[in-house]
């Protein structure tokens, strides 16, 4: 698989992996509120699950963009600040997710609650600006498909 499919391939599977990680983390906020334990314990499961694919897939898509990171220090951050303020948030939510996971301080739970947050208005803002990118790159993966078929 060249590069720019891999890019794509990996984009577009981070989209829903990201929806169904932030879905399940409000799934749990509320079902801790709700006091239903059994529920909590079992959105808890599916949230881990749902954060561990997004995790994959979010390294795999920093690590394709390797270059747009190791030529940040070059640049004026300019409109370069969303993703590196995304980028932090993604290491702040994932640490604290990570270390809530392993221990049951609720303070470190409510931190990943609000960087989780964050982190989706973030990514719904870094996917809408994004869209129109990833559907050109559908129809010429489509495309290039068809051509292959025939």
């Amino acid at each position: 698989m060249n590069r720019n499919n891999l890019i794509i391939l990996t984009d577009l599977a981070l989209i829903p992996s990201f929806f169904l990680s932030a879905c399940t983390g409000l799934q749990l906020h509320l079902a801790g509120h709700m006091g239903n334990m059994d529920l909590w314990h079992r959105t808890a499961a599916l949230h881990t699950l749902f954060s561990l694919i997004f995790l994959v897939l979010a390294l795999l898509h920093v690590f394709t963009h390797k270059a747009w990171y190791r030529n940040l220090p070059l640049h004026h951050m300019g409109k370069r600040t969303m993703v590196v303020l995304l980028t932090v948030i993604f290491a702040m939510t994932v640490l604290s997710g990570v270390y809530a996971l392993a221990s049951d301080i609720t303070r470190v739970g409510i931190l990943h609650y609000k960087t989780g947050i964050f982190l989706t208005i973030l990514g719904i803002l870094h996917i809408i600006k994004r869209l129109r990118i990833l559907k050109g790159f559908i129809s010429r993966l489509i495309t290039t498909k068809r051509r292959g078929d025939n």
